[in-house]
């Protein structure tokens, strides 16, 4: 997994009859990631009528309308006419951008794979974790479930392919690996990726006035904690409290 490119110009993908996806670039790179960040809130901005949602990933913006209202090709004029009123590839990361700090529990029962993953990196568990744990990592994209946090990149090492056979059954607060990134289950769901450990934090509170925590462009830094400590930050978090710190980052 590597930082790739920008494309020299977005390029857009029909996504079946009332999507359209535009793509800023290939692999993880924070320009591109910036540029999709900053774009996808300048579409909302527009408010056309027969505009459903936006949706960013790690490089594109999906938009989804309804074409018997807006047809597909008056908003690809709008887009594009978006896309050239500005260079997106200098955006600067989102102004509402966090620091957080995030309490884990590596190895035993919390991280399965943990020992497995150090094998195949070469470490001890101990030097696994402290590499993990030491490694400030941006969150590129919040998806695939609700509150559901991808992180990356890790250092080269952590270049290490996802599982041949799933897990079925992986618990919310679940930090997994694969190919250099981190992902913080927000919810359980099946997974093919190694689990290393699990935090008490919880990314996705439906019932909250603020239910999703995490943003992409924001920065998570776990910090180690024992099972002692886990099961007091555990309690409390279902007793509604948020056991993971944030800082404004300039």
């Amino acid at each position: 997994m590597t930082m790739n490119s920008a494309h020299e110009k977005p390029i857009f993908h029909n996504a079946g009859d009332s999507g359209l996806l535009i793509e800023f670039g290939t692999g993880f790179n924070e320009r591109v990631n910036n540029a999709v960040i900053a774009f996808e809130t300048a579409v909302q901005n527009l408010k056309l009528k027969g505009m459903v949602e936006t949706t960013p990933s790690i490089k594109s913006v999906l938009v989804r309308f309804d074409p018997l209202t807006l047809y597909p090709a008056k908003l690809r004029d709008h887009l594009s006419d978006l896309i050239g009123s500005r260079n997106w590839m200098a955006a600067e990361p989102p102004a509402s951008r966090k620091r957080w700090r995030i309490p884990a529990l590596y190895g035993g029962a919390a991280g399965p794979d943990l020992a497995e993953m150090a094998t195949l990196m070469g470490l001890s568990e101990a030097a696994t974790i402290e590499s993990h744990a030491s490694a400030r990592q941006r969150i590129y994209m919040i998806g695939f479930a609700p509150g559901q946090a991808y992180l990356g990149l890790l250092g080269p090492e952590w270049d290490i392919p996802r599982l041949t056979k799933i897990n079925p059954n992986t618990p919310t607060g679940s930090i997994l690996t694969a190919l250099r990134q981190t992902n913080l289950y927000a919810r359980p769901n099946p997974t093919g990726w190694r689990v290393i450990g699990r935090s008490p934090f919880r990314s996705f509170l439906p019932e909250s006035g603020q239910p999703f925590k995490l943003a992409a462009g924001d920065e998570v830094i776990f910090e180690p904690i024992n099972a002692t400590e886990y099961k007091r930050l555990d309690d409390q978090t279902r007793r509604g409290a948020c056991v993971a710190s944030s800082e404004a980052l300039s």
